[in-house]
């Protein structure tokens, strides 16, 4: 197992970009006419999320492209340090290319807030029905559902939710926001999915 330890206002998470994949737009009903343009939008999101001082955190399902093409990527990347948590599309050869300072299928991090305050995080591609910390406030960040999964609130401060694109208006995030947004699930503000999830009634609000 991997623990990393980092100041939490360096750190961005993303996952399921899925670049070069043009029939994730349907799939996802991404509002991108073809897969260059989404492909375009979504770097240069990343690019103002995460600029080039940045430590930056991708769950998964990074691209399709495959070769020449998808090491081209890797390198126009955003970020100081750049970490693939790989999920079930990222061939074992897309891992082994240069750019990535640390590839991994699981991970688990400690933020360092202001004034000491730390914030436990178990990161992985795929989403947990329980994790380490759970029930002591650890937080689960994880793709691979596409907004779809309405997110896991756990007594004792834990909480489970998904940092893809398709949750996130196609940005990397920080854990200001995700906090945020946890606090509006425990409110029953917000179950998690993503809004276009939401208007197709892919799952059941709960």
């Amino acid at each position: 197992m991997i623990r990393e330890v980092f100041d939490a206002a360096d750190v961005r998470f993303t996952s399921d970009t899925h670049y070069g994949h043009e029939s994730i737009i349907g799939f996802c009903d991404r509002p991108f006419k073809t897969i260059g343009r989404h492909d375009t939008a979504l770097h240069k999101l990343a690019w103002d999320e995460v600029g080039s001082d940045k430590i930056f955190i991708h769950l998964g399902d990074f691209t399709f492209e495959r070769d020449g093409r998808a090491q081209k990527l890797v390198d126009l990347m955003p970020g100081a340090m750049k970490i693939l948590v790989a999920g079930n599309h990222d061939a074992d050869f897309l891992t082994d290319y240069e750019g990535w300072d640390l590839v991994v299928p699981y991970l688990e991090l400690t933020l360092r807030r202001p004034r000491g305050k730390l914030t436990e995080l178990v990161v992985c591609h795929y989403p947990f029905q329980v994790w380490n910390g759970s029930q002591k406030g650890a937080l689960h960040l994880h793709g691979h559902s596409h907004g779809r999964l309405p997110a896991k609130h756990i007594e004792g401060g834990g909480a489970r939710i998904d940092v893809g694109v398709d949750n996130w208006d196609y940005r990397p995030v920080s854990l200001e926001q995700i906090e945020e947004r946890v606090n509006r699930i425990r409110a029953v503000e917000d179950d998690g999915r993503a809004p276009w999830a939401v208007e197709a009634g892919q799952f059941e609000w709960r």
